[in-house]
């Protein structure tokens, strides 16, 4: 009897040592979408969006007689989501982009503070994986802010960088209830170069 109980409490310490602390996300597989427009999300990615509904850009380089650099940009018509990527270095005048910042801890936390509308220190609490090939290849954190009233919910994009292998923060999405599945499919056509 005793064996039994210690069999069975060796067996529960093994198996709760072998959990991390990377957060169960759901998670979708990303494809392309027949007869949508698609651009350079960043130098790793490209992404697709349905021109009906949206209008975007790609990032571009400075090119000889041009002023900067300039970001990623998805616009839904109605401005009820916003997608950005490829930011402008703050210490640089014009725009030099930088396809990458902050990296994300590894095991991934299941949630990362951001800054609200009012300046408040909140939770990005909601996550959501993206796979492609079998292969994790980005994660959105996200968070309703109900302060904000055109587009409550605030998203961080982290996408894993060819150069280093891991999560990066890739992009900002800002967008409403009625447009959330929208992005999360525009989000599905994520494709590695």
């Amino acid at each position: 009897m005793k064996r039994g109980v210690l069999f069975l409490l060796m067996s529960c310490v093994a198996v709760l040592s072998c959990q991390t602390d990377a957060p169960v996300a759901p998670s979708i597989t990303t494809g392309p979408k027949r007869d949508w427009v698609t651009i350079d999300l960043n130098i790793d990615y490209t992404i697709q969006f349905p021109p009906a509904a949206y209008q975007g850009k790609g990032y571009s380089l400075r090119s000889a007689g041009s002023f900067g650099d300039s970001p990623t940009r998805i616009n839904r018509t109605d401005q009820q989501t916003v997608l950005s990527a490829a930011f402008c270095n703050p210490n640089a005048y014009p725009c030099l982009l930088m396809q990458y910042d902050q990296t994300l801890p590894s095991p991934a936390p299941a949630s990362l503070p951001y800054l609200n509308a009012k300046g408040e220190t909140k939770a990005l609490n909601n996550t959501i994986a993206f796979t492609n090939a079998g292969k994790q290849i980005g994660l959105l954190y996200y968070a309703s802010d109900p302060n904000t009233s055109l587009r409550p919910y605030t998203g961080h994009l982290y996408l894993r960088a060819s150069a280093s292998g891991q999560f990066q923060y890739a992009g900002l999405a800002s967008f409403s209830e009625a447009t959330k599945d929208e992005l999360f499919d525009i989000l599905s056509t994520l494709s590695p170069k």
